[in-house]
């Protein structure tokens, strides 16, 4: 392969790169914006009438709450998705440059990998989860 064809390739691959971090940071601003509007809700139906909730409010609360759940699951699966999707661009672009990318070849030494983005992704997942399931049991009580 020619070097201009292999640099289009690398360009290529790293805008792909590039694209799905942005896809990523877009959906957690979203999970983000949904669950404060959320809660928003909720506290405003708590401080509105305060504790124990009357039936029908416990029962608004209850919908929004399990929303909040599914709406935590989906939005991140499709993170998970777009990870996996980030994972192989950068594959490719190994392929391309080999097993140290050009940009590492200048005595730059790569980050350390630390907490993996999807793990990091799934834990937040599970703390809100966990949150709204307490939000639940909250209004039932």
């Amino acid at each position: 392969m020619s070097d201009i064809g292999r640099d289009r390739l690398f360009e290529s691959a790293v805008g792909l790169v590039l694209k799905q971090t942005e896809l990523v940071d877009l959906w957690a601003g979203r999970l983000v914006a949904v669950h404060a509007g959320l809660g928003t809700t909720v506290g405003l139906i708590a401080s509105w009438k305060g504790l124990p909730l009357a039936p029908p409010l416990a029962l608004v609360v209850v919908l929004l709450g399990a929303l909040a759940m599914v709406i935590t699951v989906l939005v991140n699966g499709l993170i998970q998705r777009h990870l996996a999707w980030h994972r192989g661009f950068i594959d490719s672009v190994k392929l391309i440059e080999g097993d140290v990318p050009l940009l590492f070849r200048n005595n730059m030494v790569p980050l350390d990998r630390g907490l993996q983005v999807g793990a990091f992704y799934q834990s937040v997942t599970t703390a809100l989860f966990l949150g709204w399931f307490i939000v639940i049991v909250i209004a039932l009580a």
